[in-house]
């Protein structure tokens, strides 16, 4: 494919239509795919969708980031496309990428109800979970777009381990030659059907719109589940390092990060260290056992990168941004004591003001401007920033990991 705009109405019929598949090309083909867990899974799981559809010579989708385990419904849906560069990612990719909203009439991400479309329609997906359990259907990502699914298992070879029947990590190359137009790797009608849909349809997964349950939780190699953290992982390297954040969203973060800094409006930011503190549901991977890491540890850390920045740039950082989802508050204050600033959303009314997406998203975007970043070993809100601050701002990161790793 070459089109020096990429723009999405090229790659389909026309506008969007009440029903998706009167807009699909017949000589094109596509790929999608729902997310799962939190904002920063859901942008991973999106990422390797662009990956997976770069191997396999289809068109991503993009659904809108929807609320899962981490937020109720009512938090609404918010577009791909806003609050991340667009333009940007294909020009730098080469490559069409769609969003469901280019494809399909939908509900207004800021409608009252973002879940009624005017048409419900039937499709076929693989299921991208664990053969042992039945498929799951995010609510809140099938009736925004209108799909009615039943869902059949990806096969074995897909697999990081084959043998394991309740292995739910799977591989890119054998994903994508699934799902290639040219030649799929095995007939998919073949297969036996896993779950049908909610209203009783039976369909194989579909060939023009290869259809995933979730591509979060997909590497290139068996032996390494956090990939993206790793220095030659594809995905990131490939397309993640290219999803910018766009103009608004950024400049809301700037906004937050001059009032705690005591900036003033519309003036230049200060070179800063942000500091993400993982410990809340962490706690699990400890056994019961206390293994947390102590502040002063993300202490050390913090004046490691200070001294490397005094060095690197000739620059002394003395402003630190923390977040974290630790809610002692004698834990707070020793923060405080460090002298440390932080967001707080509560006193800043960011729900009530923006929508309850936006504490994650701030956050998340904040980091990413910084100069140097310590993070929390293996959050995977951690493991973003610090990719985006290494790559984007030439930054200097350290991850902290819990105590017994």
């Amino acid at each position: 494919m070459n089109n020096s705009s990429w723009d999405p109405l090229d790659f389909l019929k026309g506008p969007p239509t009440s029903r998706f598949r009167n807009n699909l090309r017949d000589d094109l083909y596509y790929v999608t795919s729902m997310g799962n867990a939190g904002f920063t899974n859901q942008f991973m799981g999106l990422g390797n969708l662009i990956y997976l559809a770069m191997l396999s010579n289809r068109i991503p989708i993009l659904p809108a980031f929807a609320p899962h385990h981490h937020l109720p419904m009512e938090a609404g849906v918010i577009p791909f496309g806003d609050l991340f560069d667009l333009p940007y990612l294909r020009t730098a990719l080469q490559m069409p990428i769609l969003e469901w909203r280019d494809v399909k009439a939908l509900p207004s991400a800021s409608s009252e109800d973002p879940y009624s479309p005017s048409e419900v329609e039937s499709i076929g997906c693989w299921a991208a979970g664990s053969a042992a359990v039945s498929p799951e259907t995010v609510e809140s990502y099938v009736r925004h777009v209108g799909l009615d699914v039943s869902y059949t298992h990806v096969p074995s070879n897909t697999r990081t381990h084959p043998e394991n029947f309740g292995d739910h990590s799977l591989l890119f190359a054998p994903l994508a030659a699934l799902i290639h137009p040219s030649g799929p790797s095995i007939q998919s009608k073949t297969l036996p059907l896993a779950k049908e849909s909610p209203n009783g349809s039976r369909l194989p997964p579909d060939i023009l719109i290869s259809c995933f349950e979730r591509l979060y939780y997909v590497v290139s190699v068996s032996f390494a589940p956090d990939e993206w953290g790793l220095a030659w992982s594809p995905a990131w390297n490939f397309v993640g390092q290219h999803l910018r954040f766009t103009e608004p969203i950024k400049n809301l973060a700037k906004q937050y990060l001059r009032a705690i800094f005591d900036v003033p409006y519309n003036s230049q930011l200060p070179p800063f260290i942000a500091v993400h503190i993982r410990r809340g549901d962490m706690n699990a991977l400890c056994n019961g056992a206390d293994c947390y890491q102590h502040l002063s540890t993300y202490e050390k850390a913090v004046k490691e990168i200070q001294d490397e920045l005094l060095i690197k740039r000739g620059i002394f950082v003395k402003n630190i941004l923390v977040a974290s989802d630790e809610t002692n508050l004698t834990y707070w204050k020793d923060v405080n004591i460090l002298g440390w600033k932080s967001i707080n959303h509560t006193e800043e009314m960011t729900n009530e003001r923006y929508g309850l997406w936006y504490p994650i998203l701030i956050d998340s975007v904040a980091q990413s401007l910084a100069t140097g970043f310590v993070g929390t070993f293996p959050s995977t809100f951690s493991m973003v920033s610090q990719r985006r601050v290494d790559f984007w701002n030439d930054g200097v990161t350290r991850m902290v990991s819990y105590s017994y790793l």
